[in-house]
């Protein structure tokens, strides 16, 4: 408990002199070096938080997000929110090992809490929680996106449309109204239909969640090709994600 007062002081002291210094820029790899001393006080925040540097008794190595989910939105409002933030930075603004961290630590939070049940939840969580769904999908339907992530991007997503179904169904229904075209919106609703059938159970069981990710996996070629089908620069990448399961 000394060593944590004694770095939470430290912390303390930096942000009081530093604030402001940086701003959410999307600082690339050839900038890192620039924020050398921010990036050091992230690194020892990180070993203080994983049992390979400080034992804290349980015999699981864990980071804050697997081992205390529960108690994320219970801190301060504000830090509370912060700290979701920096999950938002990590997300956009890195490469996959990071994305995939911060995937996981979404997706630690939601399963606690869609496993506690309504009593144990907030409206600030289902915001927040309600927001990732949103950058999620909107990554996940992006020319972009690194299927490499699909595993933990699968489990984030899952986690939350287990915590808050209704997330999930508003933001189904706000991509198929999008569609100006009736083809289009039923091909949608179809997708939506297939991605959670009514025979998948919401829950935390191993079988569901790897249902879930294939179903996910069959999802976004199709939607893909759907919503991509009237760009006529995209036509060339619909018919390739078209094809893509085929051949491969």
């Amino acid at each position: 408990m000394e060593l944590y007062k004694v770095c939470l002081d430290l912390i303390h002291s930096y942000a009081r002199s530093n604030t402001g210094k940086y701003r959410r820029t999307g600082l690339g790899p050839d900038e890192e070096e620039s924020c050398e001393d921010l990036l050091q006080f992230l690194k020892m925040m990180t070993h203080l938080t994983v049992k390979d540097y400080i034992d804290f008794g349980s015999p699981h190595v864990n980071y804050v997000c697997e081992s205390c989910p529960e108690k994320l939105p219970t801190i301060p409002h504000q830090l509370f929110l912060t700290f979701m933030d920096l999950l938002e930075t990590g997300l956009h603004n890195y490469g996959p090992e990071v994305r995939i961290l911060c995937l996981e630590g979404i997706e630690g939070v939601a399963s606690c809490h869609a496993r506690a049940g309504p009593p144990h939840s907030s409206q600030t969580l289902t915001d927040v929680l309600q927001h990732f769904l949103k950058v999620i999908f909107d990554q996940m339907l992006s020319a972009s996106f690194d299927m490499d992530t699909i595993h933990s991007t699968s489990g984030a997503v899952y986690a939350i449309i287990c915590y808050h179904k209704e997330s999930y169904l508003s933001l189904a229904n706000s991509l198929i109204s999008s569609q100006s075209d009736p083809q289009s919106q039923s091909r949608l609703m179809e997708a939506f239909s297939l991605l959670t059938p009514p025979s998948l159970p919401l829950d935390s069981k191993r079988t569901s969640k790897i249902t879930f990710r294939k179903n996910l996996e069959q999802f976004l070629p199709f939607v893909k090709a759907t919503i991509w089908r009237h760009i006529p620069f995209c036509r060339m990448y619909a018919f390739y994600f078209i094809v893509r399961p085929v051949v491969m």
